[in-house]
């Protein structure tokens, strides 16, 4: 793509009938090389290279417990690395209902991430 941004997804979803659905995905995500250059010091560069790169994991699981209300939830596994810095992230969480005016629906999210430099 451009600016040599590489992304890679793989995904499935198996339904379990009345038991609700369980799907897997993988996504990398990598920008290749880059000149470290900080600013007003070294304008040309220091000849020091870096890259940055993100991966996730997910597992999930969603089920309608009505035919109005849906419920689902992923454990996902995320790392971001760029330079020196590190993000990892873990869980989240989602109801769907679906109302009877005009196609309104209400969704609720809850989302943790935990955050770590090293």
């Amino acid at each position: 793509m451009f600016a040599d941004i590489n992304v890679d997804f793989f995904g499935v979803v198996l339904p379990f009938g009345s038991y609700g659905n369980v799907g897997i995905s993988v996504t990398a995500m990598n920008v290749g090389d880059m000149a470290r250059k900080p600013p007003n010091f070294y304008p040309e560069g220091t000849g020091e290279m870096f890259s940055a790169n993100s991966y996730a994991f997910t597992l999930t699981y969603a089920r309608y417990i009505t035919s109005d209300f849906a419920v689902g939830a992923n454990v996902k596994y995320v790392r971001e690395n760029i330079i020196t810095l590190t993000q990892r992230g873990w869980l989240r969480y989602g109801t769907v209902f679906k109302t009877p005016f005009y196609g309104v629906r209400f969704a609720r999210a809850l989302q943790t991430m935990v955050r770590k430099c090293r």
